[in-house]
């Protein structure tokens, strides 16, 4: 007589189960965002919706431009950090070519994180160390911006860079 074998389960079987068990998972935790997806209106037919009342208007920045929505404080000092490396790349390459586009494209991107700092250093209270950290990091890149304005001062002056708009360079 030979001993029984055990039955093993086929390998498709497993996929299908674990397969399963994984949509009834994902239908669990993503109730509760369909039940809110039903609750918010939708938009009217025709057009936008209306703005709701008592929402507070979009704020603008020193140069009239809308800001952008709010991000996370690391989020904001990165894209700054990014933009304010950026311009120094781009100044280095002017001082090797002494080319205006280099200088140009220095410029805007000091420009770009002067402006993220600025609308950052808005957000923050000034009894908080970040408040301080974002003022100084601000000041490091209108300095930098003042020496490559300085340096545009080589070109004529119709390619002189331009003051920084607004309150952005002002303490």
């Amino acid at each position: 007589m030979e001993p029984k074998k055990k039955k093993v389960p086929e390998p498709l079987n497993l996929v299908k189960s674990f397969l399963l068990v994984l949509l009834g998972l994902s239908l669990f935790w993503a109730a509760p965002a369909w039940s809110q997806e039903a609750a918010t209106p939708a938009p009217k037919a025709g057009g936008t919706a209306a703005p709701e009342q008592g929402a507070p208007p979009a704020e603008l920045g020193p140069d009239g431009q809308p800001l952008p929505p709010p991000l996370p404080y690391s989020e904001r000092i990165y894209q700054a950090q990014t933009a304010l490396g950026w311009a120094k790349v781009y100044f280095e390459s002017y001082k090797r070519s002494k080319e205006y586009r280099y200088l140009k494209l220095g410029g805007d991107y000091c420009l770009r994180s002067i402006q993220i700092l600025y609308q950052t250093q808005g957000t923050l209270k000034r009894t908080e160390r970040f408040y301080y950290q974002t003022r100084n990091q601000r000041v490091y890149a209108c300095d930098f911006y003042q020496a490559l304005r300085e340096a545009s001062f080589s070109f004529e002056s119709n390619q002189y860079l331009a003051d920084p708009p607004g309150a952005y360079c002002s303490f």
